[in-house]
């Protein structure tokens, strides 16, 4: 009798493959052991009982196979108690890693979102060019190190999948979504910077002639004060008044191209773009 009860509650303990999706429900399993765990102390008190019956019985007569199936019952519930330490152990464990695991994905999933929005945001459109370029540098760095993280938090993970779980699970699922999420952040990154960088460029570009600029200026107004001079202006009044007019013309011409390509730089800086038609000089 006894041993077909024992039976009948091995029967109702969890199977080895669980059928989970939420650490919430290793939880549920580990409290289902917990009471199996309950049930097998009964048993042992019954094991107990039965067994100083049959030393009285044994004083008075015969206990026939009695003590043969007590010896059954007592190996099977040995059987079962292992069984139930085994799978709590491994519901513990795994409980542990998954909520790591689902912790750090969640962390992983704000990460993205708050790299989005500091992109998005109007005060880093504010800053340099370089500045928005050195951003993007390290969120890429960043990038790589979150996706580290999940990979191995999911690794360790699908260890517990491989040996008690056979469906794919809801974590599972999510850290193929924050894969897919890091993977579009990195090529939208990527594509920003190269803008970015081609606005460097084209704002190195305007600088060099910014300077050449400035260098004709300096010529023109050292020929300015050549021609104003009043030894020169003595030989050929006319002829000095019509240079001297020629050269501030020349000077008032290049620095109008200076501010153009000033205000070309400022309007890099504003868009974060670079100009589809180059200017020169």
């Amino acid at each position: 009798m006894l041993r077909s009860k024992l039976g009948a509650k091995k029967k109702d303990l969890p199977q080895r493959t669980f059928h989970l999706h939420k650490p919430q429900q290793c939880k549920v399993e580990t409290a289902r052991l917990q009471h199996c765990f309950e049930i097998n102390q009964k048993c042992n008190q019954n094991l107990g009982e039965m067994e100083k019956e049959l030393k009285k019985i044994s004083t008075v007569g015969s206990t026939g196979d009695l003590g043969d199936r007590l010896s059954d019952a007592e190996r099977e519930k040995v059987d079962i108690e292992s069984s139930l330490m085994e799978k709590n152990a491994v519901l513990q464990e795994m409980t542990e890693e998954w909520d790591q695991c689902e912790k750090k994905l969640k962390e992983a999933r704000t990460w993205i979102s708050k790299a989005q929005d500091s992109l998005d945001s109007l005060q880093n459109k504010k800053r340099p060019i370089r500045d928005q370029l050195n951003l993007r540098d390290k969120m890429l760095s960043d990038i790589t190190i979150q996706r580290k993280r999940a990979v191995m938090a999911l690794e360790k993970l699908k260890v517990h999948f491989r040996e008690e779980i056979t469906t794919e699970q809801d974590i599972q699922k999510l850290g193929k979504e924050i894969a897919r999420d890091l993977d579009l952040l990195s090529e939208n990154i990527k594509e920003q910077c190269k803008t970015l960088e081609a606005c460097l460029t084209q704002l190195d570009q305007y600088q060099q002639e910014i300077g050449l600029l400035r260098q004709q200026i300096l010529s023109c107004e050292g020929e300015l004060r050549t021609v104003s001079s009043p030894a020169y202006t003595a030989k050929d009044r006319d002829k000095a008044l019509a240079e001297q007019s020629a050269c501030r013309e020349r000077i008032k011409g290049l620095q109008s191209k200076i501010t153009a390509f000033s205000q070309r730089m400022n309007l890099i800086n504003q868009r974060g773009t670079p100009d589809t038609e180059e200017m020169t000089s």
